[in-house]
């Protein structure tokens, strides 16, 4: 049975369009966080030193032989391994990702109940002449949602249904949950094929954070700042 949701934030969520698996599996909710909460987390982004930040220029190709066009940059935290020192010194990115999986939890379904981030990513796309990452899918691994909140700048992001593309727009505060293995209890691959376009003039900040299956082990290309392996 579902649980109860959290009326000031999830009030217009779209549980279908997570659930029935012919729906696109994205849901955006405008202004999840705004005012002082996000100036403070702009602006510790902001300081990130050089050397906090991983190149993500070139093009990759995922597990299933699909070729991704990356432009941006990374910083990558592993919340269930690794030194969590560097942590505290990022309150407003540590109370961001517990404001998400809060909201992730209070969606109303029984298999969101305990899901926990295993990692947080800020995503700096920084070339607005271009496709900030190229249509793909996230790895099964990633379950529940994958949630991305826009923390500055703003873009589209495109999906890919059957060959139909539509598109979600994620502006400043927005934060868009994608659909992810083990909200469908039917057999099938669910897992919506998008990617990020039309970025603003300045580009887009944002922050994803995901629960893993796997979490002892890192996927070929992830680069995690406190933990190697």
């Amino acid at each position: 049975m579902p649980t109860q949701r959290t009326p000031e934030l999830l009030r217009n969520v779209n549980i279908d369009e997570l659930t029935q698996p012919r729906r696109p599996g994205v849901v955006r909710i405008a202004r999840f966080m705004a005012g002082s909460a996000l100036r403070n987390l702009q602006d510790e982004i902001a300081a990130f030193s050089p050397e906090q930040w991983h190149e993500d220029r070139d093009a990759v190709v995922s597990m299933s032989g699909q070729r991704i066009e990356r432009n941006h940059r990374t910083f990558a935290h592993k919340l269930s391994r690794g030194d969590q020192a560097p942590l505290t010194k990022l309150p407003e990115l540590f109370s961001a990702t517990e404001k998400i999986e809060d909201a992730v939890r209070s969606l109303g379904l029984d298999s969101l109940r305990d899901w926990e981030a295993d990692d947080v990513t800020v995503h700096h796309y920084d070339r607005p002449d271009r496709v900030g990452i190229g249509f793909h899918r996230d790895s099964k691994r990633f379950w529940g949602i994958i949630p991305i909140l826009s923390v500055e700048g703003s873009s589209n992001l495109a999906i890919r249904t059957a060959g139909a593309k539509t598109y979600r727009p994620s502006d400043e505060g927005d934060l868009l949950l994608l659909r992810a293995p083990g909200i469908i209890d039917e057999v099938g691959d669910f897992r919506p094929e998008h990617a990020v376009t039309d970025l603003s003039e300045f580009g887009r900040i944002s922050l994803m954070v995901r629960a893993n299956l796997q979490p002892d082990t890192q996927l070929p290309g992830q680069h995690y700042n406190n933990w190697v392996i």
